[in-house]
């Protein structure tokens, strides 16, 4: 719209303003933030501290995860800012704490006369009062206008017929290869959805980046001396960082110098299914100690939760606002593997490129991602993982299996791909038809393996 508004005769690119109310004063404060083309913003009636938006168009996948609107809206300073409020809704203290916390930032700018604002006793409105200060504030600021006059009288003049205000006469612009269906613009998104972003883009979008070592949290764990024992169940390590609430556990062998350490990834029912494994290593991996080699048997996020807690976590996960604000499960978990990565690193003496990842089937897809952000900052080693009858292809599978939000918008299995390079590990129970899609480096087998099985390989 800015485009077209700006490329009009009649129209000066360097006199455009944006208004709108609730919703639309939401469209306002984002568009005015990522495009300075906007010259004035005036957001109606929704600017808040403490409310969002409680519309799914106001709430993308990650979208408050670390910033509110208001520091989004703070972004269109030291461009001319006007707010309204009312006693009716969300917009209640806009006097005293939304506007006073945009003029603090204005202040810094040396431009406390560009932020402003109107409150009435009001319900939820954009009523005549409000627009009438809002045609002040623009006229000050686009057309240069009376920097006194507060408020400008709505014209008596009829409101032009609808019809006189379209751009065209037609429901959809008579424009060659326009979509004109719902399912064309599905198709055209996931054409477009398909093309993997730039590596950079996708570790920052998804915050994939390795934690700093100085972040990782030692709670506690098995005094370092006696540690060296090959006794999986008896070396236990409590761990997380320190920027974050999470806290993990993991159960571990450390390595004799120059073997491997395997990182092993499964789908726990519960804490109790976890200490079993480790308490009775199965053959595959009593042999790897015996051998020499590490091995770190993590429990991750949501893995220690009993049955009704799982339920409770699905139902409230499955609200539409959930990712706006929160990390999925999966998500989670993709992050406790790289904060696993780097404990080995930090707190074991373990080399990342020394660290094998075994997945088993239901858990592998995510173990891929974390492994393909490691591949990407030069941090792995090797991935094994199972994934039978798991179509990757389909969006349900990502759903089910691996819900990160924005994942399949980077690209999905193309993006992994992108990020993997041709690191060198090992996919089975993948179809003819998909092994093409996966990592240069990984070789496929259509037979699916066990994790005893690859555990071995």
């Amino acid at each position: 719209m800015i485009d077209y508004l700006t490329r009009r005769k009649d129209i000066d690119p360097n006199q455009v303003g944006c208004t709108g109310e609730s919703g639309g004063a939401t469209q306002t404060y984002y568009l005015a933030a990522l495009d300075d083309r906007v010259k004035v913003a005036a957001p109606a009636v929704m600017l808040s501290g403490h409310f969002q938006g409680g519309c799914v168009c106001e709430n993308a996948p990650r979208l408050h995860l670390e910033y509110s609107t208001m520091h989004y809206a703070g972004l269109i300073a030291p461009r001319p800012l006007f707010l309204t409020g009312c006693s009716g809704d969300w917009t209640h203290h806009m006097r005293e704490r939304e506007l006073v916390s945009m003029r603090e930032l204005y202040k810094l700018y040396g431009r406390e006369d560009a932020v402003d604002g109107f409150f009435q006793d009001e319900a939820h409105n954009y009523n005549r009062s409000s627009r009438e200060y809002v045609y002040a504030w623009m006229n000050r600021w686009l057309a240069k206008g009376d920097p006194n006059r507060r408020r400008i009288p709505e014209s008596s003049l009829p409101v032009p017929a609808r019809e006189d205000l379209l751009v065209h006469d037609s429901p959809v612009p008579p424009v060659k290869g326009v979509i004109r269906s719902k399912q064309k613009l599905i198709r055209v998104w996931s054409k477009l959805h398909s093309k993997p972003e730039d590596v950079s883009d996708a570790l920052d979008l998804l915050n994939l980046r390795m934690p700093p070592k100085k972040d990782i949290l030692v709670k506690n764990r098995t005094p370092k001396r006696d540690s060296k024992g090959k006794v999986l169940g008896q070396n236990r390590i409590t761990y997380g960082r320190f920027s974050d609430e999470g806290r993990l556990v993991a159960r571990f062998v450390l390595p004799d110098t120059g073997h491997p350490t395997h990182l092993v990834v499964r789908s726990w029912k519960d804490e109790s299914a976890w200490v079993r494994f480790t308490s009775r290593p199965s053959p595959a991996l009593a042999k790897l100690v015996e051998r020499g080699d590490g091995v770190i048997v993590p429990l991750l996020f949501g893995q220690s939760c009993d049955k009704e807690e799982k339920k409770f976590r699905d139902r409230v996960e499955d609200s539409y606002l959930y990712t706006s604000y929160n990390r999925t499960l999966h998500e989670h978990q993709v992050h406790d593997l790289l904060t696993t990565i780097r404990l080995a690193q930090v707190e074991m003496g373990i080399k990342s490129s020394d660290i094998r990842i075994v997945a088993e089937k239901s858990i592998s897809p995510i173990a891929l991602l974390a492994w393909s952000a490691l591949c990407a900052q030069k941090e792995a080693g090797s991935y094994a993982g199972d994934f039978s009858g798991i179509d990757l292809e389909k969006i349900s599978s990502w759903a089910r299996r691996c819900y990160v939000p924005l994942i399949l918008r980077l690209g999905g299995l193309a993006a992994i791909k992108k990020m993997c390079g041709r690191r060198a590990g090992l996919a089975s129970g993948v179809s003819r038809r998909q092994s093409s899609l996966m990592p240069a480096g990984v070789r496929t087998r259509q037979k699916a393996m066990s994790l005893e099985a690859l555990l071995q390989a």
